[in-house]
C-alpha cells in the first residue's frame, strides 16, 4: 500500500495543499488590487513629475521612474501567506531615499531545481526568497553563484549583529563568510501543544502534558475518538503534522545524531533513529493506517484554516512559534484552550529548542549589488518585523523585539518569545546541514512509509537509505 507524503511535505508549506486553490482565490482580489494600485501611484506619481513645480529640499536630485533601478525578487511566499511582500515593498518605496530604486516581485515559488536552472542559465533574479530545505550555504555557497554579504552587514543601518542569537546567523554562513540574511518566520520551534478539554475529557494531566514518548503514544491512543460507524472523529497525535517532517527535531528530541562530529558521515543506521520509526509505525499501526489516510485527506497539516489541530480534529501537535498567530488569523479554535510545553526528550529531562528563519540571497547574476542589498537590509528592519506581526502574528526573533512585543491577543506566543532564554539546549539549523538536503529528505520520507505500512523494519529501511545517502554526500563533497 502506498500512503501519500503529508500536505506540504513536497514543498515545505505550512498551507496543505487541499487548501492551497482556496487561499489563492481569496487573496487574488487583494495581490490584484495592490498592483493595480501600485501601477496607479505610479501613473500619477510620472504625471506629478511632468507638473510644472519647484522641487521641494532633498528632491532636486531625485530620479524619475523611468531613470529608478530595477531590483527584482522572487518568492512565491506572499501568495501563500497574505501579502507581506507587496507591502513589505510599498514600504520600502514610500521611503524618500529610496526614489533611486524600483523593486520589482517575481511571484514564484523558489525550489532547489529551478534555483539551478536558473542560476546556469544567467535568468536568476537579483535577490532569492528561500524557505524550504536544500537551500542551506553548505550547498549554495560553495558553487559561487551568490555574494557574500559581510561587507554589506558591517556598513547596514537595520542590522544590528547583537540584537540577534548566533544561532539565528550560523546556518547563513560557510568558510568564515556570511551568504545569507535571516528574515521572517525567525522564532523558536519547537513546542508540545495539546486541546486542553480533550486531554481533560480523557482524564488525562491537561496542565503539564505528556512527559516521554512513551507517554505520547498512549496519549494518541486515549485521545483518538471514532463515530459511530467506527470512524476516526479525532486523531490523538500524528507525529508527522507540523514540525514532524524534519528531522533535526527527531535527532534532538530522541538524542540521537544525525551527523557525525566532522559532518561526513551521516548516522541514520544507529543511535535511536529506529526508535523514532517505531514510534511512527505504532501511532499509526495503532489507529489504523486507512484511518490516518482518510483523516489527513480531510484535515491539513499544521495550525492554519483547514488543519486538524487548528479545528480540533487532532489532539496534540509539535509545532513553531507561528502557531498562535494562525489561530488568531485563520482559525475558529478558542487559542485560551490550547496548552503549551516543552517537547518530551527521549533519554533527558531536557528543555530543547532550534531556531531559524528564512533567507534572502543576492544573486552574482545582479547588476546592482548595493541597491539590491538596500532592500534586502530593509527587510530586516523594525518596521518591517512589526508589519508581520500585525498582519500574520509572525516575526524575526531579536532581543529588542522580546523587550516591546505586544502579545495580547495571542495565547502561547510568550512561551515561545521566552524560549531561548529559558531552553537547557538550544541548537541552530547549521547543526543538522549537509550537502544533500534535498535528497536526505526525500529517502527519509520512503523510509517513513515503509516503516509505518511494515514493508520494511525500521532497521531495514535506515540501512538502505544510509548507504545511499552516504555515497552521495561523498560525491557533494568532492564538489566543496
Amino acid at each position: 500500500m502506498q500512503l501519500n507524503p503529508p500536505n506540504g511535505w513536497s514543498n515545505f508549506s505550512k498551507i496543505d495543499n487541499k487548501m492551497k486553490s482556496n487561499l489563492m482565490q481569496e487573496q487574488l482580489s487583494r495581490r490584484t488590487f495592490l498592483r493595480v494600485a501600485a501601477g496607479a501611484s505610479t501613473i500619477l506619481w510620472l504625471a506629478s513629475c511632468g507638473r510644472s513645480r519647484t522641487p521641494s529640499e532633498g528632491e532636486e536630485n531625485a530620479p524619475s521612474a523611468a531613470e529608478a533601478i530595477r531590483v527584482t525578487i522572487q518568492s512565491g511566499w506572499s501568495a501563500e501567506e497574505g501579502d507581506f511582500w507587496p507591502i513589505a515593498i510599498e514600504m520600502f518605496h514610500d521611503k524618500p531615499e529610496n526614489a533611486d530604486i524600483r523593486v520589482e516581485l517575481i511571484n514564484t515559488p523558489v525550489a532547489p531545481d529551478n534555483f539551478w536552472a536558473a542560476m546556469n542559465s544567467g535568468d536568476a533574479p537579483d535577490i532569492y526568497h528561500a524557505y524550504v530545505p536544500g537551500f542551506n550555504s553548505l550547498e549554495i555557497a560553495p558553487k559561487n553563484v551568490v555574494l557574500p554579504l559581510d561587507d554589506f552587514i558591517a556598513q547596514s543601518q537595520y542590522i544590528d549583529l547583537d540584537d540577534y542569537l548566533p544561532q539565528q546567523w550560523d546556518d547563513k554562513k560557510w568558510g568564515g563568510k556570511t551568504w545569507a540574511l535571516p528574515v521572517t518566520e525567525g522564532g523558536p520551534v519547537s513546542a508540545f501543544s495539546w486541546q486542553v478539554d480533550q486531554v481533560e475529557a480523557a482524564g488525562l494531566d491537561a496542565t503539564n502534558g505528556p512527559s516521554s514518548w512513551e507517554e505520547v503514544i498512549d496519549w494518541a491512543d486515549q485521545l483518538t475518538t471514532y463515530d459511530a460507524s467506527g470512524n476516526v472523529d479525532v486523531v490523538g497525535y500524528d507525529p508527522l503534522d507540523a514540525m514532524g517532517f524534519r528531522l533535526e527535531m527527531w535527532s534532538i528530541y530522541f538524542d540521537t545524531p544525525l551527523l557525525s562530529d566532522d559532518k561526513r558521515t551521516l548516522l541514520l543506521d544507529q543511535g535511536s533513529w529506529d526508535q523514532v520509526l517505531d514510534l511512527f509505525r505504532d501511532i499509526y499501526q495503532g489507529i489504523g493506517i486507512e484511518q490516518m489516510t482518510a483523516h489527513k485527506e480531510q484535515w491539513g497539516y499544521w495550525s492554519g484554516e483547514g488543519s486538524g489541530f487548528g479545528n480540533g480534529e487532532r489532539a496534540m501537535i509539535m509545532n513553531g512559534y507561528w502557531q498562535p498567530g494562525d489561530f488568531r488569523n485563520t482559525t475558529e479554535l478558542d487559542a485560551a484552550t490550547v496548552a503549551y510545553g516543552w517537547v518530551p526528550c527521549k533519554n533527558e529531562r531536557r528543555k530543547r529548542a532550534m531556531i531559524g528563519s528564512h533567507s534572502l540571497w543576492l544573486t552574482n547574476k545582479t547588476e546592482q549589488p548595493n541597491e539590491a542589498f538596500r532592500f534586502m537590509e530593509y527587510i530586516m528592519s523594525e518596521e518591517v518585523n512589526l508589519m508581520e506581526f500585525d498582519l500574520r502574528g509572525g516575526f524575526m526573533w531579536s532581543k529588542s523585539l522580546v523587550a516591546k512585543l505586544d502579545t495580547t491577543g495571542y495565547p502561547g506566543l510568550d512561551f515561545f518569545m521566552q524560549m531561548p532564554n529559558t531552553a537547557d539546549d538550544f541548537y541552530s539549523f547549521s547543526e543538522f546541514a549537509t550537502p544533500i538536503s534535498g535528497q536526505l529528505n526525500s529517502q527519509w520520507t520512503q523510509a517513513v512509509q515503509a516503516v509505518i505500512t511494515k514493508e520494511k523494519s525500521s532497521q531495514q529501511a535506515l540501512a538502505e537509505i544510509n548507504t545511499t545517502l552516504q555515497a552521495a554526500m561523498d560525491e557533494a563533497y568532492q564538489d566543496i
